[in-house]
């Protein structure tokens, strides 16, 4: 992110209607949107492996319908306790539209 900061297409207005730094922080760039995750792993070289995918190259999945129940806790002074149950998953549907990109911290 340090190193986008840096980069004139990012901080210029003449590159970008959307102002990246009004907030201090890059949110788009290139029609790209960036999602800040903690849950990312690493290759054998230590490079951080950052996934990027096109909308229409996935699909939610629903594994099952949803499951809910509200019910009364008279063991928690009769607060209401809600249940909610659902089975998702997400799948590939085109090769080219999915891809991992190896980053370097250093």
């Amino acid at each position: 992110m340090t190193n986008l900061l840096k980069t004139t297409e990012i901080t210029s207005s003449d590159y970008d209607s959307v102002k990246a730094l009004v907030h201090g922080e890059v949110k788009t760039f290139l029609g790209l949107n960036f999602v800040h995750t903690e849950q990312l792993s690493t290759d054998t070289s230590d490079d951080r492996l950052c996934n990027m995918w096109q909308k229409n190259g996935m699909q939610l999945a629903m594994m099952k319908n949803p499951e809910s129940n509200i019910t009364v806790r008279p063991d928690k002074n009769y607060a209401w306790q809600v249940y909610m149950k659902l089975v998702l998953g997400c799948v590939r549907l085109a090769e080219e539209y999915v891809v991992q990109i190896a980053c370097s911290e250093s």
